[in-house]
């Protein structure tokens, strides 16, 4: 399983610690990899979106060319937590572009 962690702002070391004790506990392999450009989200089986504060995860994603690609992930059912800011700041299924909103359920994807 291939975890990525979006390494744009937030607490991305302790994220990615928390899915490695996870793994080891589980007994499952998991490759946790820092997520900072597009093409670092090829072949992700999930995606944790740390905290920080959102409109800079948004202008950072944006300004790297992650927007687009993490809309269509996420329309296309990719599973990802998102913790603090990183729970309302991505663009949800329903596409609607990268802002600060309240979390609905329908937005909310859980690994």
């Amino acid at each position: 399983m291939k975890v990525g962690v979006l390494a744009l702002q937030g607490d991305v070391e302790e994220h990615e610690y928390a899915i490695r004790r996870a793994a080891d506990e589980l007994k499952i392999n998991v490759d946790v990899v820092r997520v900072k450009k597009a093409e670092h989200l090829n072949g992700l089986n999930a995606l944790v979106i740390p905290g920080g504060e959102s409109t800079t995860i948004g202008s950072l994603a944006r300004r790297n060319g992650l927007l687009d690609r993490l809309r269509g992930l996420t329309i296309n059912g990719l599973p990802m937590l998102g913790t603090c800011a990183g729970a309302y700041s991505w663009p949800g299924r329903s596409g609607t572009p990268w802002l600060v909103r309240l979390v609905s359920q329908y937005s909310v994807s859980w690994i």
